[in-house]
């Protein structure tokens, strides 16, 4: 819709004060509350499937925050991060071919 406008910079200053949030609320160390999966990780790790996409896109938000760059790596350390990262990835690369398919043929 070329109506809709985005402004960019604030929806940046929201993710930023959320992640510097979110930062401050981690353990430090392990999973994010203790030392077990808690339902916050559940929370996060799908989260964090997206949030890695723009790590590899250039964007440092996520790794930015010392706490959350370590919870990232050790999170997707853990065999059921990696089964659920894996089936995310296959699901978005088979939405993405339906989308592109779509687009296409419009």
């Amino acid at each position: 819709d070329p109506g809709h406008k985005i402004d960019a910079a604030a929806v940046r200053a929201g993710l930023n004060t959320g992640l510097h949030a979110l930062d401050s609320f981690l353990a430090g160390e392990g999973y994010a509350v203790g030392g077990e999966l808690s339902l916050a990780d559940c929370v996060l790790v799908p989260w964090l499937f997206y949030g890695n996409m723009l790590t590899r896109s250039g964007d440092d938000a996520l790794t930015r925050h010392p706490r959350l760059a370590g919870y990232i790596t050790f999170i997707g350390e853990q065999p059921l991060t990696q089964r659920i990262w894996g089936e995310m990835d296959e699901a978005f690369r088979a939405f993405m071919a339906r989308w592109k398919a779509q687009q296409a043929g419009a």
